[in-house]
């Protein structure tokens, strides 16, 4: 394994445990904190924590966190990957699928969805609709192939391109309770030198 690449996902590589499904779909260590990076003391749902690349970050950021991850091999590698970040005591880390959680009489300032696109096919605005009743703000991690339109039109009220050095990585869908006027379309570049062969 490229050790620039695993140090770009978790910086504490040595000491984090994964399955190869899970470290297919975690999101890298620095893309995950942009994207807490505007969230502190709030509540928030991460419905498919995985490895937990983006619960560590929502946590370290001062946040409070409810993780969810149904695979139970996955789910101990959570927890001991929360634990090598030192969030453990922040996050809340609960061994069951967003579907039968049964989190429909909690309320959350944040819901962050990371479904794995590739086994699925379905419209962000209608994964995200449901957690509307209970939050404010639901965010939906896409891939960076995801047309601006077609999410602009599934109700997205704004879209967060996400660069590593001058190359699309991902984007993000945020989806609001209240119905916001405005579309937007933002760009957050991030620096990582040690990867430009991979990400120019």
């Amino acid at each position: 394994m490229d050790q620039d690449y695993a140090h770009f996902i978790f910086s504490k590589f040595e000491e984090v445990k994964f399955d190869p499904a899970g470290w297919k779909y975690v999101v890298p260590e620095t893309v995950a904190e942009c994207i807490a990076r505007p969230y502190r003391g709030k509540k928030i749902l991460d419905a498919y924590a995985g490895l937990g690349g983006n619960t560590i970050q929502f946590a370290l950021n001062g946040n409070e966190v409810i993780s969810l991850e149904s695979y139970k091999k996955r789910f101990l590698y959570l927890q001991h990957n929360c634990r090598i970040y030192e969030v453990d005591e922040r996050a809340d880390l609960r061994n069951v699928s967003a579907a039968d959680c049964g989190l429909d009489k909690e309320t959350f300032d944040v819901v962050y969805l990371d479904p794995p696109w590739e086994t699925r096919d379905f419209d962000p605005g209608v994964l995200a609709r449901p957690y509307l009743k209970n939050t404010e703000e639901v965010l939906v991690k896409m891939p960076k192939e995801a047309s601006n339109e077609f999410l602009l039109n599934s109700g997205a009220a704004k879209i967060l391109e996400i660069y590593v050095n001058r190359s699309p990585f991902l984007k993000i869908a945020y989806y609001f309770s209240d119905n916001r006027d405005g579309r937007t379309v933002e760009k957050e570049i991030i620096s990582y030198p040690k990867l430009s062969y991979i990400f120019p």
